[in-house]
Formats: C-alpha cells, sequence, structure tokens
C-alpha cells in the first residue's frame, strides 16, 4: 500500500511540475496571457531541461508500476501452480497409500549420498516421500541443471523415481 501512495505521489507532483511549466518559464507572476513573443534562448532552454526532467520522472513511475504489476501477476500464477502441484502430490499419496509407509529409507543407504543427494533425500522424507520436482528446487535452493542431475543419480541407484504428472515431474521416494 505505501508503494502506491508513493507513486500516486510522484506522479501527482511531475504534473504539477507540468503544469507550473508556464510560471516557471515566465518568471514574472502567476497571470499567463496568450501574447505571442520570442522567448529568450535561456528561457527556452530551461524549459526544454524541466520538461525532460518531468519526462523521464513520468516514465520511471510508469515502468515501476508495471514491473510492480506483473510481479503480483507472476506471484498470483506461481500460487495457483503451487496449488496445482499440491493437489498432484495428494493426488499420488491418496493412490499409493500402501506405499507411504515403506518412504522411510533405510538410514543405513544415506551414508553412501553425497550432501546435495541427502538435501534431497530429506526434503522428500520431510514431505511424505512426495514432492513436485519444482518445489524441491526451490525447497533445496538448487539449480534447475544440479537438481535435474542429482535426481537422474539417485534415480540410477533406485534411490527415487520420477513420475510425470501433467507438465510438472513428481518426484518419489523408494
Amino acid at each position: 500500500m505505501k508503494k502506491y501512495t508513493i507513486l500516486l505521489a510522484l506522479f501527482f507532483i511531475s504534473m504539477f511540475c507540468i503544469m507550473a511549466m508556464p510560471v516557471i518559464a515566465q518568471g514574472k507572476d502567476a497571470n499567463v496571457s496568450v501574447n505571442v513573443e520570442k522567448v529568450d534562448s535561456a528561457t527556452s532552454l530551461f524549459t526544454i531541461i524541466v520538461l525532460a526532467i518531468t519526462f523521464v520522472i513520468l516514465l520511471i513511475v510508469v515502468l515501476y508500476l508495471l514491473k510492480f504489476v506483473t510481479m503480483q501477476q507472476r506471484k498470483k500464477n506461481a500460487l495457483k501452480e503451487k496449488i496445482a502441484i499440491d493437489d498432484d502430490e495428494n493426488e499420488y499419496k491418496q493412490e499409493h497409500k500402501e506405499d507411504t509407509s515403506s518412504l522411510a529409507m533405510d538410514s543405513e543407504v544415506d551414508k553412501y549420498l553425497k550432501e546435495d543427494e541427502k538435501a534431497v533425500v530429506t526434503l522428500l522424507r520431510q514431505r511424505g516421500g512426495v514432492v513436485s520436482q519444482s518445489t524441491l528446487r526451490i525447497a533445496g535452493d538448487f539449480s534447475k541443471a544440479t537438481l535435474s542431475r542429482l535426481l537422474k543419480e539417485l534415480e540410477d541407484r533406485n534411490v527415487v523415481k520420477k513420475e510425470k504428472r501433467g507438465k510438472k515431474n513428481l518426484v518419489i521416494l523408494k
């Protein structure tokens, strides 16, 4: 809410500058006449500078507002995707209730895992053995390439399996 207030104040200040331009350019009193007179080059340069500054301020405000609105939209979309991902995870857990009890993999295997692999397995255990790959990437603070490589190695060693659900991958602890 504060951001909107600041942006609105900046907008009104810049609009005031535009409206006050004839008075500033005239340099006398607040009466604006319609007489056509030759303007000094110094006054016209000053007017151009003030107009340019005002334009830059308005441009910055508009760009900031656009960036803010797009970020809000991205957050809403990410939340919708997260809800859909959670639905996929819950759906998988419902379908495989009997398998979830055996998801607490042997701690013997832990000593053969690298640090990053242990982090992946720990996150999977915390989430009940089923996590979407995107959630795992964010929670583990992995890059896409790193997580993909880790999951491939864990899949090859039969520690996890990946299951495609629509556009997303579910990572399941074996």
